[in-house]
């Protein structure tokens, strides 16, 4: 049987770097998502930092206040056709090598059980992954 992820948020509770983390996602060892210009900090006080990410709204929060994702494709959180086990894995991404931040499985069995938060705290960063598991 297969199934599909779907992402809702990312949230930072605590960067692991003082003006912020650039980080990706990970799904089976590809990388699905990537902060891009944007750097995760628990306090955003300058333009490029963001707290939070809402993938099913397309906005982030920032210094400003919540702003909207532009381009946003919803499509591009929505991960289809999984079989078997499946791994999302958090990278926080430095000059001279990634930083590992934590991994959560994934099986079909999480379907129906809503969304799901998993917490990645390590090396002095802290943040929490929603998401959801459909059949």
């Amino acid at each position: 049987m297969t199934y599909t992820v779907q992402l809702m948020a990312i949230k930072c509770i605590e960067a692991q770097e003082l003006n912020g983390d650039e980080v990706l996602l990970k799904l089976n060892g590809v990388t699905v998502w990537q902060s891009g210009r944007w750097h995760l900090h628990h306090h955003p006080t300058r333009d490029d930092q963001v707290s939070e990410f809402d993938f099913t709204n397309g906005r982030r929060l920032g210094a400003a206040g919540w702003e909207m994702l532009t381009p946003y494709n919803p499509k591009d959180y929505i991960f289809t056709n999984l079989s078997g086990d499946a791994v999302l894995e958090l990278w926080e991404e430095d000059f001279l090598g990634n930083d590992f931040l934590g991994r959560s499985p994934i099986t079909e069995r999480d379907a129906g059980r809503g969304y799901i938060t998993v917490a990645f705290v390590r090396d002095g960063a802290n943040y929490l992954l929603t998401y959801q598991v459909v059949v």
